[in-house]
């Protein structure tokens, strides 16, 4: 199983087994992968008045080995890739747990487990092609084993198992990646096992008999080498199964993720000292302009200016109305004769008067 955090998972390595190969075109129905939601470490968020917890995701693997009379698929997979969900269910808000088959995630529930031989069995109601189940120990055969090293992609490793531990676990000779608990070995293109730990040049794998054993109690509809390892109408067999399933609380796929048991949150501790002013801020962009705004009161009056320049002359204005009649004007009488000659002139005769000129007597008078 491999646990990293949300926020991580984009740099997640992708770590291969020694000898890892593509993957086998039958595996692909048949293995899937396991995400495990939970939180990790909390803290209290001084502003907020509330606690946060960091959200961690576990990857790890499963193989198809049978379904219930009810329909659900079931499959086997390492009991360490579900204690922090088991211990946070129903109680951590970050809690998840998901199948994801051929690149599609299912919600999955968990059927039983035995933390000792760490194994247990999840259902999902989704797709899943049961393996056939190989029970002969392949002792000194080589096998192949087929899981999501790194949480990436299906592979598929070869390795030969050189023996059997004190506790009955098949021990291989090659160390797998991290990610590949839970998953499948092969012998013969039958399911021998599951992996369940890995060292330096070595792996210990849980036998498949344990997983028939715990099918049979729960009637789990699996196959060993072709027939049905039990009818599921007859009594079940005595096998004691070491944790009982968790109570029934749906399971919603939920993006998020959940925390392992040490780590739920307790009771909120008191709110902190305040912190320290930070920095200003960047100024930020020029605003767009505003609309104009309402004509503003009169200001009181200046003091007066200093006195202009002389402007340029005007135009010529339009002629004005007529005056009034003005006082009588002199008034000049001059006496031609008929060649047009001045004889006699008068000035300052009135206006209106008859001026009479004996013009005979004035020519003889200018005779004399």
């Amino acid at each position: 199983m491999s646990r990293v955090p949300v926020l991580s998972l984009v740099c997640s390595l992708f770590l291969f087994s020694p000898g890892a190969e593509a993957v086998r075109a039958d595996y692909a129905s048949s293995v899937a992968m396991t995400r495990a939601q939970f939180s990790g470490q909390c803290r209290w968020d001084p502003v907020t008045h509330q606690q946060t917890c960091e959200k961690i995701v576990d990857w790890g693997s499963a193989v198809c080995v049978g379904d219930l009379p009810d329909g659900q698929v079931v499959y086997a997979t390492c009991w360490h890739n579900v204690e922090h969900v088991y211990a946070g269910w129903g109680r951590d808000k970050n809690f998840g747990f998901h199948l994801i088959v051929n690149g599609k995630q299912y919600p999955a529930s968990i059927l039983t487990g035995n933390p000792p031989r760490d194994y247990a069995l999840v259902t999902i109601k989704g797709p899943g092609t049961p393996v056939d189940i190989e029970l002969e120990t392949p002792l000194n055969q080589e096998v192949e084993t087929a899981g999501f090293p790194g949480g990436t992609q299906l592979v598929t490793a070869r390795q030969r198992i050189e023996g059997v531990s004190n506790l009955g676990d098949y021990l291989g000779d090659r160390q797998v990646g991290h990610g590949h608990s839970g998953g499948g070995v092969f012998f013969r293109g039958r399911l021998a096992g599951i992996v369940w730990g890995s060292g330096p040049g070595r792996s210990t794998i849980v036998p498949a008999s344990q997983i028939v054993n715990a099918c049979r109690r729960f009637k789990v509809r699996c196959k060993i080498r072709g027939r049905l390892a039990f009818d599921p109408s007859q009594q079940q067999g005595q096998q004691q199964i070491n944790v009982p399933p968790p109570p029934a609380i749906p399971v919603d796929p939920p993006e998020i993720l959940p925390p392992p048991p040490s780590t739920v949150a307790g009771p909120a501790g008191p709110p902190g000292s305040p912190g320290s002013p930070g920095s200003p801020g960047q100024a930020g962009a020029k605003g767009e302009r505003g609309e104009r705004g309402p004509i503003g009161a009169a200001g009181p009056q200046g003091e007066r200016g200093h006195q202009g320049e002389k402007g340029e002359t005007g135009s010529r204005g339009p002629a004005g109305p007529a005056g009034p009649p003005g006082p009588p004007g002199l008034v000049t009488v001059q006496v031609v004769d008929k060649d047009g000659n001045l004889l006699k002139s008068f000035t300052n005769v009135k206006s209106g008067s008859v001026v009479r000129v004996n013009v005979n007597k004035f020519l003889q008078e200018e005779k004399e």
